[in-house]
């Protein structure tokens, strides 16, 4: 019976398994599905990359929701031949940002914390000297670049930068908004008695107005002198509060990264 099944179907048996004609036709079926396959997750890569922004620090894990990790290894690679993409270290790519005089730049600091942060699935805060800077409250850049987070300490070396990730316990890094915590430690940064108008003035434009009301619910985490200057930040003015500044993400503009001359 199952041979007359066989052979109602055309199919002819040889004493191994299907003849060589029918698996040569399946093969090439399959070769081709596979292929399409390969193409079609090889162009979402290249749309993503494509579609960022010039600065952006990534590591392949930002790319397995389209393809395996095989795969994305192979497109990054080839990626990085063609001169597309940059390999910083191993696992840290970015897409180059060019300057007209200067050629290509570094990425921010920010970008490749930001990026170990993805790939760990870890929370950042910038310590209190890199959040002053980056704020635009003090030109000077910090000797060490230290980040603070739940993860583990270690050191990103990227060329000349190196980035310090320091433990905290993850306790009092969780709970206050992204933004609210940038804030808190940049003016911690300046000292009680030591914040002047002209830089509240200047934060007030940094922020949006929904930032600016995190402040409010995020108070409790701050000391006690910084209360007033908290409050002020929050309060509307009537020269269009929350234009402009970050996005709802707490990501600074590009202008407030790299104060001081240094790739920030």
């Amino acid at each position: 019976m199952a041979s007359g099944w066989r052979r109602s179907c055309g199919v002819v048996e040889a004493a191994g398994g299907w003849t060589a004609d029918f698996a040569a036709i399946n093969l090439t079926k399959w070769s081709n599905l596979l292929n399409s396959l390969v193409v079609s997750k090889t162009r979402k890569i290249l749309d993503r990359i494509e579609q960022a922004t010039p600065g952006w620090v990534f590591t392949p894990s930002d790319m397995f929701d389209l393809a395996s990790a095989h795969l994305v290894g192979m497109v990054l690679l080839r990626l990085v031949r063609a001169g597309r993409i940059r390999r910083l270290r191993r696992g840290l790519y970015d897409v180059p940002r060019m300057h007209a005089k200067l050629g290509v730049l570094m990425p921010t600091v920010d970008a490749i914390a930001q990026a170990i942060a993805r790939r760990d699935g870890v929370t950042l805060r910038e310590s209190e000297a890199v959040a002053a800077n980056l704020l635009r409250l003090s030109e000077q850049v910090p000797a060490q670049i230290e980040f603070q987070t739940d993860g583990r300490s270690q050191e990103i070396v990227v060329g000349r930068q190196r980035i310090q990730l320091r433990r905290r316990s993850p306790r009092r890094m969780r709970g206050v908004a992204e933004s609210s915590a940038r804030v808190i430690s940049g003016l911690r940064s300046l000292g009680a008695g030591k914040v002047e108008e002209a830089q509240i003035e200047l934060l007030r434009g940094l922020l949006t107005r929904d930032e600016r009301s995190l402040l409010l619910v995020d108070l409790r985490r701050a000391p006690r002198w910084m209360h007033r200057h908290l409050r002020a930040l929050a309060q509307d003015d009537v020269r269009g509060a929350g234009q402009g500044g970050t996005d709802r993400s707490g990501k600074l503009p590009a202008g407030a990264q790299g104060v001081g001359g240094r790739a920030f």
